[in-house]
């Protein structure tokens, strides 16, 4: 792993230290493969302050706020119906975490999910 951009590096830890999934990296999105018989690929979309996956046809988001220059506030994970229980939003909120982990920020948890999910792994 120490071949790859420190970005990479990054969600490649954060997605290889707690699952036993291959990931397939480059900068723009990520790719996880694993159980589901497709590959989940997320987007930053970084004008928008959002991440999002398209799955089965159906798009997932988590979007964040900006509060300063080294706090972003992950304000509104949602994932449709159909994908709800398939680690769709889990797999958003890895990419998420390991873009704050890399931009060195802090993250104010204040979707409930999130929120969640820290406290079922804590960083």
């Amino acid at each position: 792993m120490s071949g790859l951009p420190v970005f990479n590096q990054v969600i490649a830890y954060a997605l290889g230290a707690d699952t036993n999934k291959r990931c397939m990296l480059n900068p723009h999105s990520l790719e996880l493969e694993g159980d589901m018989s497709e590959q989940i690929q997320v987007q930053h979309n970084r004008d928008t302050y959002c991440f999002s996956a398209v799955v089965e046809g159906y798009k997932s988001v988590l979007e964040y706020r900006v509060v300063d220059a080294k706090t972003l506030d992950f304000c509104h994970t949602f994932v449709p119906d159909e994908l709800r229980g398939k680690g769709v939003a889990a797999v958003l909120a890895k990419a998420a975490l390991a873009y704050a982990k890399e931009q060195g920020c802090t993250v104010i948890p204040s979707c409930s999910y999130i929120a969640t999910y820290l406290q079922r792994h804590p960083q």
